[in-house]
């Protein structure tokens, strides 16, 4: 038995990316018309991801970096377990310090 089936995709889009080549991510989904026929339809998922702005970096510091976001200011600190406890502890008083003098002294845009 032979069945015919067609495919209502609304986007031209779809169509030029399959006359190139390539695949289109996407579901399959079985509709039925208004005169009782069952249609196939073709609706492709939306891959494109949000754009952000790049993180501008502010200060290099010893272990770690502090950088600025348009929502947030982030401190990045990795320390070498091999240093022990309390060496940890002054690096980390000695960074942080640091990095609060630079976001009092350079106005960071807290807007």
């Amino acid at each position: 038995m032979i069945m015919k089936r067609i495919v209502v995709n609304n986007e031209s889009v779809v169509l030029e990316i399959l006359k190139k080549g390539r695949g289109v991510k996407g579901r399959l989904k079985m509709e039925k018309t208004v005169c009782g026929k069952c249609v196939i339809s073709f609706k492709a998922y939306n891959c494109n991801g949000r754009r952000r702005c790049p993180d501008k970096f502010l200060l290099a510091l010893e272990h770690g970096w502090v950088k600025e976001s348009k929502q947030r200011v982030k401190l990045y600190e990795s320390l070498p377990k091999a240093i022990g406890a309390a060496r940890m502890t002054e690096v980390l008083k000695r960074e942080m310090k640091s990095a609060s003098e630079l976001i009092k002294n350079h106005n960071v845009n807290l807007n």
